[in-house]
C-alpha cells in the first residue's frame, strides 16, 4: 500500500508488514485524538514496534513509520 503524508511525503508500506508486527495506525495517544498539527503528528501515524523489535530500526523499516497520514492507496 502506499502511505500519503500531509507534506505529501509518500511510503510504501507491504501490508504484509501488518501480519508480520504488531504494526499500528495509531489515532490516539495516552487516549487523546492526534490532531492535525505538526508536534501532535495526527490525524493517523503509523508505528512500528522499534523498542520490543530493534532489528527494525533501520532506513528501509524506518521510512514506513509515516505521521501525519492524510491518504492510504491499496494496490491491487
Amino acid at each position: 500500500m502506499r502511505v500519503v503524508a500531509l507534506n505529501d511525503y509518500a511510503a510504501s508500506v507491504p501490508v504484509q508488514d501488518f501480519f508480520d508486527y504488531p504494526v499500528i495506525l495509531a489515532m490516539q495517544i495516552d487516549g487523546k485524538r492526534l490532531r492535525v498539527r505538526v508536534r501532535d503528528n495526527g490525524p493517523i501515524f503509523i508505528i512500528y514496534p522499534f523498542s520490543e523489535q530493534p532489528d527494525l530500526l533501520n532506513e528501509e523499516i524506518m521510512t514506513r513509520s509515516v505521521w501525519q497520514v492524510k491518504r492510504i492507496e491499496i494496490d491491487d
